[in-house]
């Protein structure tokens, strides 16, 4: 045995549970201190993909709040049913209304304390939540869409004006890096919302459907023609806004339109 390295590793594991101890983490969600990690857990096969990348900024009892997208869900909206029992089938309002994007995929459902950390990187911008924040997202995209499926990804655009109000568009950081990491051409401005919009929130369909009416327009043609694109946006709510933008890629030739979204309401 190498006693010098297992001296360095005590050392190291022996000052790391001192900073733990002098300074814990303080939950994003509740606020309350606590000691990351998951007590013996130790092997990451174990834990799921929230655990990894949310375990630093959650508590035990915030991240057990949250709850993955799983199935049995609609195959087309990825709606998680609260039942879970049986296979993948379409929900009440893909079936009455069919999307006209090809299909949609959320990391998380978007309720608690996963709720709380995106308000707190869009509203707050704490900007630390991308790097948890892409790592699921990109988890995500892996394991629901083969590779070489999708040619562009394209972020939900923000107006003009939120954006300089905000500082960043929430969806264009969670993907910032995939270029690098897969090779995936990202392009934030191939969709431009050509006019101001109400929020979404505490709208109902009809009048969301009205709100974003004429709201979004592609700036390039020639750059969607034929590609199979990704929409990529923070939250999923009736689906609406995916439309809207999914439309409008589509009129401008692109071959598929497919969304991925941090979470989805239930």
């Amino acid at each position: 045995m190498n006693h010098g390295v297992a001296g360095r590793a005590y050392l190291k594991r022996f000052y790391r549970a001192l900073l733990d101890a002098i300074f814990p983490a303080k939950c994003l969600a509740c606020g309350s201190f606590f000691r990351p990690g998951l007590p013996g857990v130790q092997d990451l096969s174990k834990r799921n993909r929230f655990e990894i990348s949310l375990g630093g900024y959650l508590c035990a009892s915030c991240l057990a709040a949250c709850r993955p997208i799983k199935s049995p869900m609609c195959p087309v909206c990825g709606l998680m049913f609260e039942s879970r029992q049986g296979d993948d089938h379409l929900c009440g309002p893909c079936i009455s209304h069919v999307p006209v994007f090809g299909k949609a995929r959320a990391c998380g459902v978007y309720e608690k304390s996963f709720r709380s950390l995106i308000h707190l990187l869009k509203y707050r911008s704490r900007m630390q939540l991308v790097r948890p924040f892409s790592e699921l997202l990109l988890d995500t995209f892996q394991r629901h869409w083969a590779e070489n499926e999708v040619d562009l990804a394209v972020p939900v655009p923000l107006h003009s004006k939120r954006l300089r109000q905000r500082g960043f568009n929430q969806a264009f950081v969670l993907v910032r890096t995939w270029k690098r990491q897969l090779g995936l051409d990202i392009d934030e401005s191939a969709l431009k919302r050509v006019r101001m919009t109400a929020p979404q929130t505490g709208l109902g369909k009809k009048s969301r459907l009205e709100n974003l009416k004429g709201a979004f327009a592609v700036r390039n043609v020639n750059r969607i023609s034929g590609k199979r694109v990704l929409l990529i946006d923070d939250v999923y709510t009736t689906g609406t806004t995916a439309d809207a933008c999914a439309g409008a890629l589509l009129k401008a030739g692109a071959g598929r339109v497919d969304v991925l979204t941090l979470a989805r309401t239930p």
